[in-house]
């Protein structure tokens, strides 16, 4: 036999992915081979994942709505209590340069005034809220 030409194994590895909620149909069958009625409970527990899943991606959605809404109240508030701020300031500033402080009343206004200026560069880019709308 030392003119027999040496043998070569050849090894075959399969392997299959499954994507989705379900087995493919063969598997299901495989199931159902094993004990009856296993393919109806997965059919079911796929149903019932999907209606849960939509119930919670619905949830998910009317909370993004919901403060979406108050997002343009509470930023509208927020620029009125400023411009508010920003006239008291002023004010404050005017009258107190008036009464014969006029550093004083300078410095008032002053610093109201570039105080919520900054506040409000430096807050709308700030890390924390670029991901916000």
């Amino acid at each position: 036999m030392p003119d027999e030409p040496p043998k070569k194994q050849i090894q075959l590895k399969q392997t299959s992915v499954i994507s989705g909620p379900l087995p493919p149909p063969e598997a299901l069958a495989r199931y159902d081979a094993i004990k009856p009625g296993f393919a109806e409970r997965i059919m079911k527990m796929a149903e019932e994942e999907a209606i849960h899943r939509r119930i919670q991606e619905g949830k998910a959605l009317a909370a993004d709505v919901e403060v979406m809404r108050a997002y343009p109240t509470e930023v509208r508030l927020g620029q009125i209590f400023a411009f508010l701020i920003g006239l008291a300031a002023l004010g404050l500033g005017a009258y107190t340069a008036v009464s014969g402080a006029e550093v004083a009343g300078g410095f008032i206004g002053t610093t109201g005034v570039v105080g919520l200026v900054s506040a409000f560069i430096l807050g709308r880019y700030t890390p924390k809220n670029l991901n916000q709308p």
